[in-house]
């Protein structure tokens, strides 16, 4: 491969694993609905509250569903959630499971950073009901 090729490897190596994003912290999500298989969701907003850890290029985090429709959940509504994925460049892919009363829930997030790392906006895809729409995390400071 010769030496350029070689240092151009090992650049492109040490890059993916040291992101010049730093996303430890706690964030809150919202995902709005925008299509689902069960009409009652269409529109409904669901806000999660997720603290992240993030080594290199890999994040892992865990929160709790937070509120629907604004209105803040108490109790068995506060559901666990559970996150891991990775940051490319500016942006960030997750996969989540949440871990409902009845049934665990599975989905992803596709979001793209700002440049000041303390909002991300995109799109969500979940198995209940078959959801999906938009997603936007903002960094609790």
């Amino acid at each position: 491969m010769g030496t350029l090729g070689s240092a151009v490897l090992a650049f492109l190596e040490f890059r993916e694993s040291h992101p010049r994003h730093d996303l430890a912290g706690e964030w809150r999500v919202e995902n709005e609905i925008l299509s689902t298989a069960f009409r009652p969701y269409e529109g409904l907003r669901i806000g999660y509250t997720i603290a992240l850890t993030q080594r290199g290029a890999d994040i892992a985090g865990s929160g709790e569903k937070s509120s629907e429709n604004g209105r803040l959940l108490s109790g068995k509504a506060r559901t666990a959630l559970e996150v891991s994925g990775t940051v490319r460049g500016d942006r960030v892919t997750a996969t989540f499971t949440e871990k409902g009363e009845r049934r665990r829930t599975i989905g992803t997030f596709v979001w793209t950073l700002s440049e000041s790392d303390r909002r991300m906006t995109g799109t969500f895809t979940s198995t209940a009901a078959d959801s999906r729409g938009r997603s936007t995390a903002v960094r609790v400071p």
